[in-house]
């Protein structure tokens, strides 16, 4: 799990670094993607302006299928026709398949339309967003930080005024 932490840290700085695009190290969103046998994911669009997802700036794949095979299908495919959620009127199909293989790593802008094709097999990946920072975060930022240094500092106070069986309530309950 370091590894991969480590991994996605350096990728999202090298991207900050390529791109110039601020991304926010305390908004790297991530899971456990499993598609079994029939799975899919149809054509779609990480972020969306207006949508809680408006953040993602960037979406990695990380595939964990060590026996893959053509016949197992579950292809991402990326659509470059134009379109977002649906292709353009008219235009021909243009896209490039990826293949799910393990280790195979596949970064690529959020609002960029793509999907999973069916599986024959199930489908093993970690995926996941860099986000951008919110508008206003870094003032919040010194705020929250702030607050939780004077909470730690009260804390550590009421524990140290409050005597041995009190210390052992508070930590017991949870600090309240």
């Amino acid at each position: 799990r370091t590894l991969l932490y480590e991994t996605l840290d350096s990728l999202r700085d090298a991207l900050q670094q390529a791109t110039g695009q601020p991304l926010d190290p305390l908004l790297t969103e991530g899971l456990y993607a499993r598609y079994p046998h029939g799975g899919f994911y149809r054509r779609h669009i990480d972020s969306m302006p207006g949508t809680p997802q408006e953040l993602r700036s960037f979406s990695y794949l990380l595939y964990a299928n060590p026996s893959w095979t053509e016949a197992d299908g579950g292809l991402l495919r990326l659509h470059s026709d134009g379109g977002a959620e649906t292709a353009p009127a008219g235009a021909p199909p243009s896209f490039t398949d990826v293949a799910p293989r393990a280790g195979t790593l596949v970064v690529f802008r959020s609002d960029f339309p793509h999907e999973v094709l069916d599986t024959a097999a199930e489908r093993l990946a970690v995926a996941g967003w860099f986000n951008a920072p919110p508008q206003g975060s870094a003032g919040r930022r010194k705020l929250i930080a702030g607050l939780a240094g004077a909470l730690a500092v009260g804390g550590a106070a009421k524990l140290a005024l409050g005597g041995a069986g009190r210390q052992n309530a508070l930590v017991g309950t949870g600090g309240g």
